[in-house]
């Protein structure tokens, strides 16, 4: 089975035509765990994480979790999918959907003491009844939803025979008691929110409601109305959008449209202040302000001008 460098990854994750069937219309920060390169994507408007395989263990233990989450277990716990040859015809690549919520990390500083141990007894019972460890029980990788329900995330360390998550579900627990506070904190219900707490960046919090994504103030006021179905968080005064019909733009800490929202890929880079944008399968680059500073043309070709 073929693996592939974090840095191949990253370059496809900006070249879709690698991908056989996947077209990330955008892709956050690319990082590692130990088997896998991994990032946070969307795809067809959907969350989901991608994973790719950097060791030769790797994919034999996606496969493995595949086979074990399959069918009746996997209704219990949670499925991902292995698409195989994805990347340059012939690496595997691993894809989850991230599930409605909030991390549990996150969860434990805002929902009560009883929500979340009913939660974590419920799904303790899941996997006694499914037979399996996970093996992988950080707060990070569990997200619990409106409803209280545990779901884990980056299932490819599971394992055949319950038990060996014992000393992590005891720790989570014991985080629980310690941090959670005895009464739910949150001034809106949790429905309200989906994927993960977003932290305050430049008095800004990107918030996910029904009607889309938006922006909240520290007071937790709407300031940039919940309109567009994926944003960045905001860095340097700038924050990246895509809009439901899947075209891209960036904005201000106004919310006003510095590049409007009307091309296939916007790409911000908070160090220099540019953004490059694709339309058409062509590339251009934009300045801080918004302005169109090269003709659009092959990318390699624009960065070669500017080098000039």
């Amino acid at each position: 089975m073929y693996c592939c460098s974090i840095q191949d990854f990253h370059h496809a994750l900006h070249n879709t035509h690698l991908f056989a069937t996947l077209q990330p219309q955008y892709i956050e920060a690319v990082c590692r765990t130990t088997h896998f390169a991994e990032c946070r994507a969307i795809v067809d408007c959907n969350d989901v994480l991608l994973h790719a395989p950097i060791t030769t263990e790797a994919m034999a233990l996606a496969e493995r979790a595949y086979a074990l989450l399959r069918g009746e277990r996997g209704d219990r716990i949670g499925t991902f999918r292995i698409l195989h040859n994805e990347l340059n015809q012939r690496t595997s690549i691993i894809i989850e959907d991230l599930p409605d919520g909030i991390t549990l990390d996150y969860a434990v500083l805002t929902m009560s003491q009883d929500r979340l141990l009913s939660g974590l007894s419920e799904f303790t019972k899941r996997l006694r009844h499914a037979d399996i460890s996970l093996n992988n029980l950080r707060k990070q990788n569990i997200i619990v939803d409106n409803h209280g329900h545990w779901h884990p995330i980056r299932l490819y360390y599971t394992t055949l025979g319950y038990g060996d998550d014992n000393e992590q579900l005891l720790a989570l627990r014991s985080d629980i008691e310690q941090h959670a506070p005895k009464d739910n904190t949150l001034n809106e219900p949790l429905s309200a929110y989906r994927t993960e707490y977003t932290p305050l960046l430049e008095g800004r919090r990107r918030t996910t409601t029904a009607e889309g994504v938006g922006f909240m103030d520290e007071d937790g006021n709407m300031v940039i109305a919940p309109r567009y179905a994926w944003a960045s968080d905001f860095d340097e005064g700038r924050a990246m959008v895509m809009t439901k019909d899947k075209r891209m733009g960036l904005i201000d800490t106004s919310g006003r449209e510095v590049i409007k929202a009307q091309y296939e890929i916007v790409e911000y880079n908070a160090i220099d202040g540019n953004s490059w944008v694709r339309e058409n399968d062509l590339w251009a680059l934009f300045d801080y302000s918004g302005f169109q500073v090269t003709e659009w043309d092959d990318r390699e070709m624009v960065d070669d001008d500017i080098m000039l």
